[in-house]
């Protein structure tokens, strides 16, 4: 099985309930991935009655936990993702990821760093539309293999689509394990 791990927040802007149903609606789905969603959000509870309702045995729920867990299920995974969200709640600022400094590095570096520290991946990526956040990854390491479309880099597109980008080009160029850093 492919376990997939993610952390974060769980609210209608990731959309992971997008995400649960289609990993129910396909039987090859069950068998093949484990989903694992660590966070807090408001689209935690649905989340919850849904893998209720229809009985789904590989998705695990947990709340948010704390770095050293997080990077013991980081650990085990095959696929980590962690959403970052440039725009999320104040278009006023753009870019405002890379604005947001602690000690005088983006947060992205701190997320890049974490992931490569942690020795669970064989390389760690970014999915961006940006070229900016793309060579400022570069900068701490990651890879950026592609610059992600416009139609997946809007207010509207759900982390379900940006993921399953992610994973066909990752899959068509045969790359391993991977951490998912995403930025709408």
């Amino acid at each position: 099985k492919i376990n997939i791990v993610y952390g974060g927040n769980v609210s209608e802007a990731q959309d992971l309930l997008a995400l649960v149903k289609i990993l129910d609606r396909d039987l090859f789905m069950e068998n093949m991935i484990h989903l694992t969603i660590m966070g807090e959000g408001q689209q935690l509870l649905s989340i919850d009655k849904y893998i209720k309702k229809n009985n789904l045995h590989h998705i695990s729920l947990y709340p948010a936990q704390d770095r050293y867990t997080y990077l013991s299920f980081l650990s085990k995974s095959d696929i980590g993702l962690i959403s970052l969200n440039k725009k999320l709640l104040s278009h006023n600022y753009p870019l405002k990821m890379l604005g947001y400094m602690q000690l005088g590095k983006p947060i992205i570096a701190y997320s890049i760093q974490v992931a490569k520290e942690c020795g669970c991946f064989d390389k760690v990526i970014v999915s961006t539309d940006d070229q900016e956040i793309a060579d400022i990854s570069k900068q701490y390491g990651a890879d950026v293999p592609f610059l992600r479309p416009s139609d997946l880099s809007d207010d509207y597109c759900g982390t379900t689509d940006v993921i399953k980008h992610a994973i066909e080009f990752l899959q068509e160029n045969n790359v391993g394990t991977m951490l998912a850093l995403r930025n709408i």
